[in-house]
């Protein structure tokens, strides 16, 4: 019995020691032998590319078993399609460190994934494809997702990421990207925080938008919240939050919805659309966005917005025109393609503007029509605001009301609209001469005509009849 016992004994000795030396010969050979290493990460870029299609190199690779650590040296992810030449992702240095919880259970987790200087390139080409990989066969249930990782702390510096999108002529790039994420095993998501600096985004000819971001969030498999965003661009700001849901649909059926409160400065609205003559002044943009992906239903017809836009002034300086908009307020309502705008509201020139607007159909004929009305407009500082005034050294006081429809179809060629006009007032001054007017004007911008009809200017001395 006690032979039997040393046998065991020994035997275990044996293997443990054997164990150890195969282990010691292994951390000897990753530490001294950079041929072994190019060979460890032969067999490991060969495996990542067969689950997910993405060539991985790395240039070298150090063990810290002291620490449980690892370092990869100069990482690159390359993808397919366009822009191959520029790998899909570029990363100088990356450390992670790593956690056994069982030996016996081969229970582990990533303790921390540091990325230093990551390089990110996107690109779509004009036949919508894109660079990222496509795996040749789908991995087996081996493949762990990074839920399953369950990366405790991630942390990215100096990132950048740059977007090419030439079928949308969308171009992006974003510089000094920081990133700092942890998981939370018991809840199954990551908690983290992202910030960028100088964020440039360019569509088309249009100016581009350079912009900071700060976003707190968190990423569970079915649904990311985005808790708190904040995005600034010149004097304009951004907050918001949403939740991204269905992430986990089989249908591939995502679901959208945030909250969002805009104060835009009209001078960066100008610079982006490059020499527009816009009203000086900040416009307030609240509202509520929802998006529900569909099969059936195109984009425009799966988004919805409800908001209020509101501004206390807006000056317009205009070649014809100088004066200001004060406490300007509207609802609009964007819902299975159709726009409206409702309750619009302003004081201009001592009066009241009113009026609405719809567009239906949006994604097809996109049928029009827009409704406004000024009420009591002083006619006194109307000559004042008007620049081109015929009559500017007259005397002109009392007030005009004004009322228009329009209507088109597809687009603004085919608008045609009709207006009334009434004029009650005085010219002159001791003695005044009252004057009096009717405008009825019809107009069609594809025949290119205005037409008047019963229309008529009066003083008790002199009439003026317009037809035709």
């Amino acid at each position: 019995m006690k032979r039997a016992r040393k046998i065991i004994l020994w035997t275990a000795t044996g293997m443990l020691a054997l164990m150890v030396l195969l282990a010691a010969t292994f951390v000897l050979l990753v530490k001294q032998s950079p041929g072994f290493r190019r060979y460890l990460l032969a067999k490991v870029e060969a495996s990542i590319y067969e689950s997910s299609g993405a060539r991985v190199q790395a240039q070298d690779f150090q063990l810290n078993l002291s620490a449980m650590g690892l370092a990869l040296e100069n990482l690159a992810v390359r993808g397919a399609g366009p822009a191959v030449s520029e790998p899909l992702l570029r990363v100088q240095h990356v450390d992670i460190g790593i956690a056994v919880d069982s030996v016996l259970g081969r229970k582990w987790h990533f303790r921390e994934v540091t990325l230093r200087r990551p390089v990110v390139h996107l690109a779509v080409n004009k036949n919508g494809e894109n660079n990222l990989p496509k795996p040749e066969r789908t991995a087996g249930t081996g493949a762990k997702g990074i839920f399953d990782l369950g990366v405790h702390r991630l942390v990215v510096q100096q990132g950048e990421v740059y977007y090419n999108d030439r079928k949308s002529r969308l171009e992006a790039d974003v510089r000094d990207l920081e990133l700092t994420a942890g998981f939370v095993p018991e809840q199954t998501r990551y908690l983290g925080e992202i910030s960028y600096a100088r964020g440039k985004i360019t569509y088309g000819d249009y100016a581009p938008v350079v912009h900071n971001l700060e976003a707190v969030f968190s990423a569970a498999p079915k649904k990311i919240a985005v808790e708190h965003l904040q995005l600034t661009a010149g004097k304009s700001t951004l907050s918001g939050n949403g939740t991204l849901e269905n992430l986990s649909d089989p249908a591939g059926h995502p679901r959208l919805r945030a909250n969002y409160d805009a104060l835009l400065e009209t001078s960066d609205i100008a610079q982006f659309l490059k020499g527009l003559e816009a009203p000086a002044g900040q416009v307030r943009v609240t509202g509520f966005l929802s998006y529900q992906s569909r099969p059936d239903r195109s984009l425009l017809e799966s988004v919805s917005l409800w908001g209020m836009i509101s501004s206390p002034e807006l000056a317009l300086h205009t070649a014809t025109l100088q004066t200001t908009v004060r406490d300007l307020a509207a609802k609009y309502k964007l819902e299975n393609g159709t726009a409206e705008v409702e309750n619009l509201r302003a004081q201009l020139l001592g009066g009241r503007l009113e009026g609405r607007a719809m567009v239906r159909d949006l994604a097809g004929a996109g049928q029009g029509r827009i409704e406004a009305s000024l009420k009591d407009v002083s006619l006194s500082l109307l000559q004042t605001a008007s620049a081109s005034n015929p009559v500017r050294e007259a005397h002109v006081t009392g007030t005009i009301n004004a009322e228009a429809q329009g209507s088109w179809s597809k687009t603004l060629k085919d608008l045609e609209a009709r207006g009334n006009v009434t004029i009650r007032g005085a010219l002159g001054q001791n003695p005044a001469t009252p004057l009096e007017g009717v405008l009825h004007a019809g107009y069609s911008r594809r025949a290119g005509q205005l037409a008047l009809h019963n229309s008529y200017l009066r003083t008790p001395q002199t009439s003026l009849t317009l037809d035709g």
